[in-house]
């Protein structure tokens, strides 16, 4: 998978319900695993822990992906954008929700060409598909946009499913669900018991399937070949060399065409905001 940016958010910080911090020597493994394999790039960020410095410190020829922290002026914009590594990191995200509706357009072009000024391309993390409509028409046609998707979550696929929009500038993360797709049967259970019951009844009625481990590790293993077809990058955490290799061989034997995605994506409606479970 060419298009496979591996996500470093759970390598030195609690995320998604990650609890082992992993050590340098872990990291240095992951990270040669990766160039060795040819996958796109490590995507990194100042909010998770050390790793950035990290990874930074170990790579070798890959290109990686970073972000801005939230700013308020100009100033503090030029302030972080002079501490990075323009040698390393080819692409620099906005890390900031909210930073269409912060700024202007002429206040978000302005950040824009100073990024590619720099030689790198600039891209916003968000998480509404309104920050999306507003913007991209607006901007440099070398802005990335990083957004979520997994199967509870489908609003951006629907979007684009009717507004034409360059592949290679939409880039998917939150495939996994925040883990949620991989806990066990047990946990499931409980994790039903108390955070999702709601949900149960919505994800049977729209997939026709049982919410239980097996379809949705189907499911999201479909989703995630189909939109790789489609040429999106996709950004998927991984702590380690037996993850990245236990997933590779789940897309390669996977379906693109086994629930009839297109479909789905029409009349699909979110779920749940699986970004907001501490699993």
């Amino acid at each position: 998978m060419k298009n496979l940016i591996v996500g470093s958010a759970g390598w030195r910080s609690s995320y998604a319900g990650n609890k082992e911090i992993l050590s340098r020597d872990k990291i240095k493994e992951l990270v040669n695993f990766i160039e060795e394999k040819g996958y796109k790039s490590i995507d990194t960020a100042p909010a998770y822990g050390d790793s950035e410095s990290i990874i930074l410190e170990l790579t070798k020829d890959l290109k990686v992906s970073s972000k801005l922290n939230p700013f308020s002026n100009l100033n503090e914009f030029r302030y972080q954008l002079n501490e990075i590594d323009t040698e390393k990191i080819n692409i620099l995200y906005f890390h900031d929700q909210n930073l269409v509706d912060k700024f202007d357009m002429k206040q978000l072009n302005t950040f824009v060409n100073e990024i590619l000024d720099r030689g790198l391309t600039p891209g916003f993390s968000i998480y509404d598909v309104e920050s999306l409509k507003k913007s991209k028409d607006h901007l440099d046609e070398a802005v990335l946009y990083q957004v979520p998707l997994n199967i509870f979550d489908l609003k951006f696929l629907k979007y684009l499913f009717n507004n034409q929009m360059n592949t290679e500038r939409v880039v998917f993360r939150s495939l996994f669900s925040r883990g949620l797709v991989f806990l066990s049967k047990e946990s499931l259970k409980n994790v039903l018991k108390e955070d999702l019951k709601d949900i149960r009844e919505e994800f049977e009625s729209f997939y026709k399937l049982p919410f239980e481990k097996k379809s949705m590790e189907a499911l999201t293993y479909s989703l995630i070949k189909y939109i790789s077809k489609k040429g999106h990058d996709l950004i998927i955490g991984f702590d380690s060399i037996s993850e990245i290799e236990y997933f590779i061989g789940n897309i390669d034997i996977s379906n693109e065409n086994a629930f009839g995605w297109p479909s789905l994506i029409e009349y699909s409606e979110t779920i749940n905001r699986i970004e907001d479970l501490d699993l």
